[in-house]
């Protein structure tokens, strides 16, 4: 009987933050929306789930409300991050 357990790897970023591990988002993505559909991520973090919907050809929007993290979203996705008055749009 083939198995339905996922093994997938845990991450850590460099912060000592831990991160959504992409394994688990690729499946995810891959499974759910289609190729160009938005993906959004109202707690977007390092900005993984993002990345990994870029990577698979989808759109992504996230949201991320820690300051001190935008730096790293925009060096992971490579793009402007927007701000308003209390959130960081991507």
């Amino acid at each position: 009987m083939e198995s339905r357990v996922w093994y997938v790897q845990g991450a850590q970023n460099a912060r000592g933050l831990a991160v959504f591990p992409e394994g688990l988002v690729s499946r995810l993505v891959r499974l759910y929306p289609f190729e160009g559909d938005v993906v959004l991520d109202p707690f977007l973090g390092s900005g993984t789930t993002v990345a990994v919907a870029k990577r698979l050809g989808r759109r992504g929007i996230g949201y991320e409300i820690n300051p001190d993290l935008k730096a790293e979203i925009t060096k992971r996705l490579g793009t402007k991050v927007q701000n308003d008055e209390t959130d960081q749009a991507v």
